[in-house]
Formats: C-alpha cells, sequence, structure tokens
C-alpha cells in the first residue's frame, strides 16, 4: 500500500533543494510613477545649522495599480538653482541621479541636498528607457536662520496695573524669518526672554510659521526711575500740556512721562541682515553691509538713550564678561573675516516696553 497519495493526490510535491520557495512575483512592466513623499518638504541652506537634506520617495506601479518588482531603475532631474545643491548620494553630478526600487512595494528613495541659494526645486523622475514621469512637490530651500531685519517683537497688551496688582499678564510674540522671507524653514528655533521688571518665561520655540508667545506677568521687582532724570525736551512737553489745558505738572522731575516703563528683550541666534550683491547666497566682499544693522549684544535701555551705559543689564553671549557693542563687521553663520572678530555664532535681538500703571482715575 503506498502512502504517497494519502491526504489527496492534487498537492505540489515539495523541492527538497528549496522547501520554502519565494511566492512568484508580479511581472507586468512599469505603468505609472507617482510622487509619494518627501521628509522633510522644507531645509536650510549649507552651514545654516538647519537640516539640509530632503529623502524624497516616488511609487511605481504596473497597468492594475500594483507595485513592481524590485529592481526597476529609475532617472531623477532637478531643476537647479546653481548653488551647489545636488541630488543623490554626492555632488559629481549635482542635477541628476539613478536608484532602484527595493523592497517590494515598488518605492524607490532619492536624497535632496540643499546648496547656498534660496528657492523651490522640483525633482522630476523617470523609469528608465520610457517616457513614464512624474514631478515631486515643491521642496523649499531657506536661509534657515533668523535675520535681523525679519525679527518683530510684539506685546498684547501696553498698559498693565503693575503698580498695585501682581499677576496681571500679557503675551510678548516674537515672529521670525530668514533674510529671504521665509518663516517656516525657521520651526523649532529657540527664544531667550528678559524682563526689566516683573517677570516671563525663560525662552519658547518657534512653531512652523516662525511664531513664538510668552507670558508675562507684573510682580516685584517694580519699575524705578534711576538714572532716568527728565529732559528738556521732556519739560517742554509738560510745559506745551500745561498751556493747552490748563493743568499745572510739575516739570522739577517728581513727574516723568517713563516712571513706570518696563523694557523687555527676545534674543536669538541668527544673523545681521546685508544685501546680496552678487545673489551667491552668503556674505563675502562687495556685499551691502550698513552700520545701522550692525548690533551689540543684547542690553536693558533703562534710562532710554539709545546706547548702553555702565550699569545697565546685559546679556553676555560670548560670555567675556564684559560688554560688547557693535563691532564694525557683519556677524553670522560662516562669517568670512574671523580676523577682524566677526562672529560666526550671532546672537540677534529686539526689545519692546510696557507701562506699569496705578489704578485707574478719573
Amino acid at each position: 500500500m503506498s502512502l504517497a497519495a494519502c491526504g489527496g493526490g492534487d498537492s505540489d510535491p515539495v523541492d527538497p533543494d528549496n522547501p520554502n520557495p519565494t511566492p512568484p512575483q508580479n511581472q507586468n512592466p512599469a505603468d505609472t510613477i507617482a510622487f509619494t513623499d518627501a521628509t522633510p518638504q522644507v531645509i536650510g541652506l549649507q552651514g545654516s545649522g538647519q537640516t539640509t537634506n530632503s529623502n524624497l520617495i516616488f511609487t511605481v506601479t504596473d497597468s492594475n495599480g500594483d507595485a513592481v518588482r524590485d529592481g526597476i531603475t529609475v532617472n531623477f532631474v532637478i531643476n537647479t538653482l546653481n548653488g551647489n545643491e545636488y541630488i543623490g548620494p554626492d555632488d559629481a553630478t549635482p542635477t541628476q541621479a539613478s536608484a532602484q526600487t527595493s523592497g517590494g512595494d515598488g518605492e524607490v528613495a532619492i536624497g535632496l541636498t540643499s546648496g547656498t541659494v534660496a528657492g523651490v526645486i522640483i525633482v522630476n523622475a523617470t523609469v528608465n528607457a520610457t517616457s513614464i514621469n512624474a514631478e515631486s512637490s515643491k521642496i523649499s530651500i531657506g536661509g534657515g536662520v533668523a535675520d535681523t531685519a525679519h525679527l518683530s517683537l510684539s506685546r498684547d497688551q501696553i498698559n498693565l496695573p503693575g503698580m498695585v496688582l501682581d499677576n496681571v499678564t500679557t503675551d510678548i510674540t516674537v515672529l521670525l524669518g530668514d533674510r529671504f522671507g521665509n518663516y517656516n524653514v525657521l520651526q523649532g528655533t529657540p527664544v531667550s526672554f528678559k524682563a526689566e521688571s516683573g517677570t516671563i518665561d525663560t525662552s519658547n520655540f518657534t512653531d512652523d510659521i516662525g511664531e513664538t508667545t510668552v507670558i508675562f506677568r507684573t510682580q516685584n521687582p517694580r519699575p524705578v526711575l534711576a538714572n532716568n532724570e527728565i529732559t528738556a525736551a521732556e519739560i517742554a512737553e509738560i510745559d506745551r500740556i500745561n498751556t493747552t489745558y490748563g493743568l499745572n505738572i510739575a516739570t522739577d522731575g517728581s513727574v516723568n512721562q517713563r516712571r513706570g516703563w518696563v523694557t523687555v528683550t527676545a534674543a536669538v541666534a541668527g544673523q545681521e541682515t546685508f544685501t546680496d550683491n552678487n545673489a551667491n547666497g552668503y556674505f563675502d566682499a562687495g556685499d551691502g553691509f550698513s552700520g545701522t544693522d550692525d548690533i551689540g549684544e543684547p542690553y536693558i535701555d533703562s534710562n532710554f538713550n539709545g546706547a548702553r551705559d555702565p550699569g545697565e543689564d546685559y546679556t553676555d553671549t560670548d560670555q567675556s564678561s564684559t560688554y560688547d557693542g557693535p563691532n564694525g563687521v557683519w556677524d553670522g553663520p560662516n562669517c568670512p573675516d574671523t580676523a577682524s572678530g566677526c562672529q560666526s555664532a550671532m546672537t540677534i535681538w529686539d526689545s519692546t516696553q510696557l507701562m506699569f500703571t496705578g489704578h485707574g482715575a478719573y
């Protein structure tokens, strides 16, 4: 009696040399390629300190919509911005590269690396030796660091009864942009805050539109008028008000319009603004840099004279134990003249004022 026939006679025989054969793969030719994803979709320039690589994925399918087998070659081409950006594993042939599908899902991945010019790149993918092609979404290349010309600091409420009440709050908001006017590339940038009086959050991170908001609240210490004498211009303004409205406000300094003003500063890693005259994407000889754009370390201008005076609080960003004012050269990532003292790790900043007042009066 034969046992070979037990269980039915239509079973496939087992190949002793290949007991676990791979199921047959789809052998239909490629019919369609589609863009699937870019991670991330916004990258920074080289030297910006931001992510400079994006991973692009395309998917190749047959006429039935099924993934093609492994090993399909796809050719990629980018519309270069001429800033040394490239696609693929190296920059030998920066505007074009090839890769093969793998993993059995029809996906093919290619890397895009930014250069030194900001703008938008679209990658075209073509299945080898066919006219089957697709375009990626737009990949944005931005400056990647905050720029002084695009740093904005604001407050929701100016007057707070901080002379008589604690825990009255207002929002302090910072908006960042790079020198190209982009804000989305600055997501996750930390911004630091300092208040002359009252208290404020130490820092916060920008969101996907380059914005961050912190809370300021009233409490000790209250603002004082130390080293903040009344000026001739203020005396003239008080005289004008007295004459116009029939008042008798003192001009001996006992009444000062700046009493109660509180300065708040916001600081962030970035660069001083400049004019890129040769459009190569970075600061070099011949580019425009104005003395009005040259800034020093953040400080609290307690006497409102527009300069940092001895005794006024400041942030020692370079830990030199001395206040460093404007240095006369452009400061920012990859600054070209370190011999002249330019700072590649630059802190840019801005300030705004709040008013601590008493109770309302009629």
